[in-house]
């Protein structure tokens, strides 16, 4: 019974307080004649979500399709390229491979004085990287050089199509072809899927809680809006109200305002401390 009343008590006073908003939240706050919608606007609001035209094109229906498909070509360009590495470590891309030829290059046409062991000391750059525990000779590091420079420029393509997916964000420097590169690229569309599930519906009030999350006018509001959804719920459930009994009991008003005039549904109006 206390919990019933802590609940009818949160709900009566969230109604008070949707009176104190403006802009397009008083108005979404005044529209909502479900109780699903309190929820949809909570998660709308999540700060996890990203801002602005990052969040509208996360919002896009065609988004969670085209990322999906986005981050599978790269993965698969991953698997393709992979053997172009030639058993070297993937951190070798991370290194000036272009500098590498160029000085093997230099050192191969310099004087035959020293020759030698300026194109060893240009091969032992790669070294660290080589498969295996075998020394890597000058004649060795020559012949990989055109397919590792080819699958860095390859990495680096892939990089920036990754970078460009919004919602996704992958740190400077992020190398596509090390082990477990994509855990992070999944775990962010995961969360992201997860959390915009909701915020999909399509009408006149969803369309316009979509644009109110986008100009930011949720912003901040997220704690308040997550225990009004809760709280609606958790009356609903416990007075056993179909959306036909919210209809009805409302009288054409939107919830909230139902609340303010004649109470909570089957409770009647508790009075509130204040």
């Amino acid at each position: 019974m206390e919990k019933a009343s802590s609940v009818v008590r949160t709900v009566v006073e969230a109604a008070q307080w949707a009176k104190t908003t403006t802009g397009p939240l008083r108005a979404l706050l005044d529209g909502i004649s479900e109780p699903a919608q309190f929820g949809r606007l909570a998660a709308l609001s999540n700060p996890a979500l990203p801002s602005g035209d990052v969040l509208r094109a996360v919002l896009e229906t065609h988004w969670s399709a085209a990322t999906s498909t986005a981050i599978a070509g790269a993965e698969n360009a991953v698997r393709e390229w992979l053997p172009s590495l030639r058993g070297f470590a993937p951190d070798v891309l991370e290194i000036d491979l272009q500098g590498v030829a160029e000085e093997l290059r230099q050192a191969k046409e310099s004087s035959i004085f020293g020759r030698s062991k300026r194109q060893e000391a240009a091969a032992r750059r790669l070294q660290p990287y080589a498969p295996g525990a075998v020394e890597l000779t000058p004649v060795a590091a020559e012949q990989a050089l055109p397919s590792l420079i080819a699958a860095q420029q390859t990495g680096a393509a892939i990089f920036a199509n990754i970078s460009a997916l919004p919602g996704i964000d992958v740190a400077a420097g992020w190398n596509p072809f090390r082990a477990g590169a994509f855990e992070s690229v999944h775990a962010q569309f995961d969360a992201l899927v997860k959390l915009t599930a909701s915020a999909r519906v399509t009408g006149t009030w969803d369309d316009a809680a979509r644009a109110a999350a986008i100009a930011g006018e949720l912003d901040g509001e997220s704690a308040r809006l997550v225990e009004l959804a809760a709280n609606w719920t958790a009356l609903w459930t416990a007075v056993g109200a179909t959306q036909a009994d919210a209809a009805a009991w409302a009288r054409g008003a939107s919830l909230l305002e139902a609340v303010r005039s004649h109470g909570t549904p089957g409770c009647g109006t508790p009075t509130t401390n204040g």
